[in-house]
């Protein structure tokens, strides 16, 4: 089965989930989970925390949230945040993020039932003979039996995800800020962040 941990959206997800997770599978009490949590930040700092957090799961899901304006202004930050983190992700292929996939050809990805919809229209509209889309198109409930049932995809996942997430490093978007700006990166001893 599937055990989903509900976050309120107005506190720190980090906050609500690392207590709960240690408390299920630690069986701590809520104080030293909570006392647990404040040590690792203070040690090691919140992506730690994180990191720790995200492998006692199995798969990260990151959804696009709801605001049409976040649909098209958000950062894909969320989303590379849980790729490096070395647990797979399956990410809602919805505005930005859907681009995101599509750019990185990132294969673990779902889209919600209206979008299928309006992909399927599309696919019928644009229809020839031979034409039929090449890799499969999941809803979220779909995915995740794919993901627990489909080891080599969960593979591919977290291979893909670790490899992209490395292409958005300090180093990298030093570079690419630079670039944005005129400077020449491969210039030989050009010194890049």
């Amino acid at each position: 089965g599937v055990e989903v941990l509900e976050i309120d959206e107005n506190r720190s997800p980090i906050s609500q989930a690392f207590p709960m997770v240690l408390q299920r599978v630690k069986n701590m009490d809520e104080a030293k989970a909570e006392q647990t949590m404040k040590d690792m930040i203070a040690e090691g700092g919140i992506g730690l925390v994180y990191n720790q957090l995200f492998r006692y799961f199995d798969v990260l899901v990151v959804f696009m949230k709801g605001n049409p304006l976040k649909r098209k202004y958000t950062s894909v930050q969320r989303v590379v945040n849980q790729m490096h983190s070395g647990v797979p992700v399956l990410v809602e292929a919805r505005g930005v993020f859907g681009t995101f996939v599509k750019e990185h050809e990132y294969p673990c990805h779902f889209y919600s039932d209206s979008d299928l919809a309006q992909l399927a229209a599309a696919d019928a509209a644009n229809a020839t003979a031979s034409a039929a889309p090449t890799k499969p198109r999941w809803t979220l409930e779909q995915a995740l039996v794919e993901m627990k049932t489909n080891y080599e995809l969960r593979q591919t996942c977290q291979r893909r995800g670790i490899e992209i997430s490395n292409q958005f490093s300090p180093s990298m978007i030093g570079q690419a800020m630079l670039q944005a700006l005129g400077y020449d990166t491969k210039q030989e001893g050009a010194v890049v962040c």
